[in-house]
């Protein structure tokens, strides 16, 4: 479809039961969940406005808290907010994004985007308290188990994210590897994040990137003059499992980042967690690093409070 023109300026409210919710056919109980809003093969596509989208995301939260509890015999199939797929020359102007399912932006197989104006929160201190109960602290309060409901997720090319904020407890904006198969995204570069304001979170990231037979690669990434409240990682730059192939990591570039309190590591470069969130996978550990080459990074002017 081309040019399209989605405005919103009221509250659009999405559902919350979980048992009621479609699916994705795929032949058995543990298809997912269809996402809220799903946008696919669009050639000049704006949602633009100043309203809001509600995800409803607590009862979900819960059933991601349930499938990795250790009596649990169910998968994490939770619904994305916004996923927009195949397309090209998208715009995202003024709209809030309020408590995703899970991811509340995710880009797949893009080019050219902008997301500007724009405000994406969760609600941490609820999301605290299920984490608490369900014992997915650690000693120091701090949730150890993420609800992966990162802000915005590029795989593309050509983005540019700017005057924005986002609250939550999982990457704040994340891009990640595009393959030279893809329809738009060949390779994920050329993105620049400026003025953002981040509380919480864990990360202006980098991946993850394992390595692919087809090489899979982030380049030519530039953040820049952003504040961090409280992160729970800051700079944030990981790999993943993998055997065949490589990966690339090449021209990423922090300047005029400030920290203020950072929970657990202003700066991560290297594996991912040792163990996966969902608890199914081995996670990362450091021999993932020789199949993942990290090139021409710059780090400036970075303050840690």
């Amino acid at each position: 479809m081309k040019d399209i023109t989605f405005q919103l300026d009221g509250k659009l409210i999405a559902h919350s039961r979980i048992s009621t919710w479609p699916k994705e056919s795929c032949g058995n109980a543990d298809c997912h969940a269809l996402d809220e809003i799903n946008l696919s093969y669009f050639s000049n596509l704006s949602i633009i406005g100043s309203g809001t989208i509600d995800g409803q995301g607590y009862d979900w939260w819960w059933y991601s808290i349930s499938c990795a509890l250790p009596f649990a015999n169910h998968t994490d199939t939770r619904a994305d907010m916004l996923l927009i797929s195949y397309s090209e020359n998208i715009l995202i102007d003024g709209i809030t994004f309020l408590n995703s399912p899970k991811y509340h932006v995710n880009l797949k197989d893009c080019h050219n985007v902008t997301v500007r104006n724009f405000i994406i929160e969760v609600d941490v201190f609820r999301q605290k308290k299920m984490l608490s109960d369900a014992g997915f602290m650690d000693h120091r309060g701090i949730p150890t188990f993420p609800l992966n409901t990162d802000g915005i997720d590029p795989s593309a090319s050509s983005v540019y994210i700017y005057n924005g904020s986002i609250t939550n407890f999982d990457d704040a904006v994340a891009f990640k590897p595009c393959r030279s198969t893809n329809k738009f995204c060949k390779a994920c570069s050329s993105g620049l994040v400026e003025d953002l304001t981040i509380t919480y979170s864990v990360g202006l990231t980098i991946g993850s990137v394992p390595p692919n037979g087809d090489v899979n690669c982030v380049k030519d990434v530039v953040f820049r003059n952003i504040v961090m409240n409280k992160p729970l990682k800051g700079i944030y730059i990981k790999s993943n499992p993998g055997t065949n192939g490589m990966g690339l990591v090449q021209n990423i570039s922090y300047s005029n980042v400030s920290m203020t309190e950072a929970l657990w590591w202003p700066i991560w470069i290297g594996p991912q967690q040792m163990n996966q969130p969902d608890g199914t996978f081995l996670g990362c550990d450091m021999r993932y690093m020789f199949i993942i080459m990290f090139s021409s990074g710059l780090i400036n002017n970075v303050i840690p409070f």
